[in-house]
């Protein structure tokens, strides 16, 4: 018997109702279908042009990050690696972007024009925080 999926830190504000047409692209529907293994649960050929300069400017966001703190910093998992799961809330994994020792750092892209931070990221990099403390 297989252990059931772990929800991902950015799909838990789609979990929490916080999913809006045009905001998020990921459905309450959608991501009950990927537990489900009714559709591939990641699939990044379909990431729209931020995600994939987001995805790319990763690794020089980090080393900045390090060098501007004089900080070790570990780049997180990566797909298709599993993320890290919170020893309690054995339902909930994440995996950041970069880790120090000083923060967990979600990379995101610079050029995206936020005029705040996105609700869903939010839950998302809190989600993260969250297991990271709890290692």
């Amino acid at each position: 018997m297989t252990s059931p999926p772990t929800i991902g830190a950015s799909e838990l504000a789609t979990c929490l109702g916080l999913s809006r047409p045009g905001e998020y692209h990921l459905s309450e529907l959608e991501l009950w279908a990927r537990l489900r293994g009714l559709i591939p649960r990641y699939d990044v050929s379909d990431e729209d042009e931020e995600a994939q300069a987001g995805h790319i400017a990763e690794p020089g966001i980090l080393a900045r990050y390090g060098r501007e703190r004089r900080v070790p910093v570990v780049a997180g998992p990566q797909l298709p690696a599993p993320g890290y799961v919170h020893p309690e809330e054995t339902w909930l994994s994440v995996r950041p972007d970069g880790l120090a020792p000083d923060a967990t750092i979600e990379a995101k892209n610079p050029l995206f024009p936020w005029t705040s931070l996105p609700t869903h990221v939010a839950v998302q990099v809190t989600a993260q925080i969250a297991v990271a403390h709890a290692q």
